[in-house]
């Protein structure tokens, strides 16, 4: 009698298993986005931008630095 009722424990088990709970995928924020959409910090705009060198300005690189995210840095160069 007892392989009876643990096979009915299986049964049970599986039936619980086969059941899982319906999660809800995670929504954020657009890929992409212009940087014009970026929050300010207090009165600071959220990116600054400067030449890599003024000596030599045909040579230089563009530089967008970003106030939000110390570190994070973008680059351009030629047109």
């Amino acid at each position: 009698m007892q392989k009876g009722e643990e096979e009915e424990e299986a049964e049970e088990e599986e039936e619980e298993r086969e059941e899982p709970e319906e999660i809800e995928p995670e929504v954020g924020p657009p890929l992409l986005t212009p940087l014009s959409e970026d929050a300010e910090i207090g009165s600071m705009p959220p990116w600054t931008t400067r030449i890599s060198s003024k000596l030599v300005p045909q040579y230089a690189v563009a530089v967008v630095d970003c106030n939000l995210w110390p570190g994070a840095h973008a680059f351009a160069i030629s047109k």
